[in-house]
């Protein structure tokens, strides 16, 4: 056996390195790291057993990618990086965990560009760390004071106990202490059988798992009521051009019916139905989303575009834009419903069946509000989720946004208020954006996440141009459209600002408060009396000092003299009004034009020659600050 001058020891078929990996493997199987990850947990198996049969030269990509994932012949890593991916998460797990444990004297690793486990022997030659074949087997979860003084080399280095893990996570626990106290029974001669059980579940269908947590809606036929019977092929190619619509923003399971019969949307949670009015000289379309067992209506709507020039499929594909994109977007119809049912059933029986879907739906939550405590419950249901991200775009875009939103210098929200595990860096999230950029290059999601990533940091070319591939790739998205306005808006590109804004407030069913900062801030920049009268009926009623100066310096431009009175007398005095609005609007021009309407009313707006907000040393361009 030879040992490296790093002291790796090389993998032979010995029985004693196979009984420190099998150690190893169960012990980073049982921490807090792993319990929380069943997609490292399984490749971590893979790669042990794969090792103990002998075939490690085998392993490589595509192996891994076959046997494992489940990936067809058609699989090329030049277009899926999944297994590099996954390779680098379960490298930083590892690392992660003797991090955490640094006295363990033999340590698993996994080299950088390699598929076989390698092990580390500190101190003492691979015959002194390995235990004798016909040693009896402990619990994984075995510790120091457990064992008699010399008994165990690794317990003679106490190690930290665990957090408490996942309930799936504690029933894996005592299902590998059961099967450990069976090998005390029978003998080493029961190991072939418990590495074949315990070293290689099943594989995790994580994409299956994640998708199953979101919303089924089933999409009726649609009813061809123009009097024309031609016209019937013309509904049914715009209900699958609808569900064609929904599927590209991810956040739901869509089913086309073949007829608008219980038998046929059983099982589903939501169903879409729609009648075709009329297709001469306009499009009149009526839908309905309801609940799919109580039948409660959620949305009735009647939807008509006039064809002027325009083409009939032209047009109904505006209308399926704004439909899909009203009930299925970030903050749309559905995701407001998911969380009052979520709300109401958080303690049932079922309630883990919303997994993913929850945290998704939770981060909605809180780019309405921007509250710390929404921040802090979608943060908190992240981290206990039991399933990866990497299969899914929706929910690691929403698990995106939040980094984002947790980085203090950007100043998006008072991140002193947040415990510290919650804070980011901006080279992390700077990090994970392109990593979903990469992992998802279909997804708008993962482009609408890098476009904000790069405006926060002031790169606004770039956040303008993967704003505008996100609108690109699913022009159904209102946020899509707002995050174009956000970029346009930090350029002091005004006019384009406001045309994105009002793209996105018109695909909205429900347009949320933040889209119409871009309406406001360019209205006051085009002295448009009118658009900043109707931003600021938007914005109003939202919590915050923040918005009560923005609303203050709308009223200042449109002479609501007892609207600057009244919020004059209910705001706070501030050092920096525009501290916490710095980051959103960032263009010079925008900011001039906010602090002349503050402090013709009598608010000063200081000139300091550096801001909290990076951001915002970055729009206005001034020097010498921190970056």
């Amino acid at each position: 056996m030879k040992i490296g001058i790093t002291g790796a020891i090389a993998m032979s078929e010995t029985g004693h390195t196979h009984d420190l990996l099998k150690r190893e493997v169960g012990a980073l199987l049982e921490s807090a790291q792993f319990a929380r990850s069943k997609v490292n947990r399984a490749l971590l198996s893979f790669l042990a057993e794969r090792m103990v049969e002998g075939r490690a030269e085998q392993i490589n990509e595509y192996v891994v990618a076959h046997d494992l994932l489940g990936r067809g012949d058609d699989f090329d890593p030049a277009i899926d990086p999944i297994v590099r991916v996954r390779m680098r998460r379960l490298r930083e797990a590892i690392t992660t965990f003797y991090d955490d444990n640094p006295r363990r004297l033999t340590q698993i690793s996994l080299p950088r560009g390699s598929y076989v486990l390698a092990l580390k022997s500190d101190g003492e030659t691979p015959q002194a760390a390995a235990l004798s074949a016909t040693e009896p087997e402990r619990p994984l979860d075995h510790t120091a004071e457990d064992a008699p003084d010399g008994d165990d080399p690794q317990a003679q280095a106490p190690v930290p106990p665990a957090p408490a893990a996942p309930r799936s996570a504690r029933w894996g626990a005592m299902r590998a202490v059961s099967v450990l106290v069976l090998l005390v029974a029978v003998g080493f001669g029961a190991f072939w059988a418990w590495q074949r059980v315990y070293l290689r579940p099943e594989p995790v269908d994580t994409a299956r798992i994640a998708f199953e947590s979101y919303p089924v809606i089933a999409i009726a036929p649609f009813s061809n009521l123009t009097g024309n019977p031609a016209n019937t092929a013309v509904a049914k190619a715009f209900q699958r051009q609808i569900a064609g619509d929904f599927q590209r923003f991810g956040r739901a399971r869509i089913w086309v019916l073949s007829a608008d019969e219980y038998s046929e949307m059983e099982g589903s949670d939501f169903v879409l139905r729609g009648n075709i009015l009329d297709l001469k000289g306009s499009v009149d379309v009526a839908v309905e989303l309801s609940d799919s067992k109580t039948r409660r209506s959620y949305v009735d709507t009647r939807i008509t575009r006039y064809l002027e020039g325009r083409s009939v499929s032209d047009a109904l594909h505006e209308i399926s834009l704004q439909i899909s994109g009203g009930l299925g977007a970030q903050g749309g119809v559905i995701s407001r419903v998911s969380l009052e049912h979520m709300d109401q059933n958080l303690n049932s029986d079922n309630d883990d069946q919303l997994d993913i879907y929850r945290c998704v739906t939770l981060t909605d939550r809180f780019l309405i509000s921007y509250s710390i405590e929404q921040f802090e419950k979608a943060y908190q249901c992240f981290e206990e989720l039991t399933v990866e991200l990497e299969t899914d775009p929706a929910g690691a875009a929403s698990w995106g946004t939040l980094l984002l939103h947790a980085v203090p210098e950007f100043a998006y929200m008072d991140t002193d208020q947040l415990p510290e595990r919650m804070r980011s860096t901006s080279e992390d999230v700077t990090a994970y954006a392109n990593d979903v950029a990469d992992l998802f290059p279909n997804s708008d999601m993962a482009f609408i996440l890098f476009s904000a990533v790069n405006n926060a940091k002031g790169n606004v070319d770039l956040a303008i141009q993967n704003a505008q591939h996100a609108v690109a790739l699913n022009p159904a998205n209102p946020t899509s459209y707002a995050v174009l306005a956000y970029s346009y808006m930090a350029a002091d590109l005004y006019q384009e600002a406001r045309a994105a804004a009002q793209t996105a407030i018109h695909m909205s069913f429900e347009p949320a408060p933040y889209m119409y900062l871009p309406l406001l801030v360019a209205g006051l920049v085009q002295e448009n009396a009118r658009l900043v009268d109707e931003a600021r009926q938007n914005m109003a009623g939202k919590d915050g000092r923040t918005y009560d100066f923005l609303l203050l310096a709308a009223a200042a431009m449109i002479g609501d003299q007892a609207t600057v009175d009244a919020l004059l007398a209910q705001t706070e005095p501030s050092d920096d009004p525009l501290a916490l609005v710095r980051p959103f609007v960032q263009g010079q021009i925008g900011l001039g034009v906010l602090e002349r309407y503050l402090e013709s009313v009598g608010v000063n707006v200081p000139d300091a020659p550096c801001l909290d907000s990076v951001s915002g040393n970055v729009s206005r361009g001034l020097e010498g600050c921190p970056r």
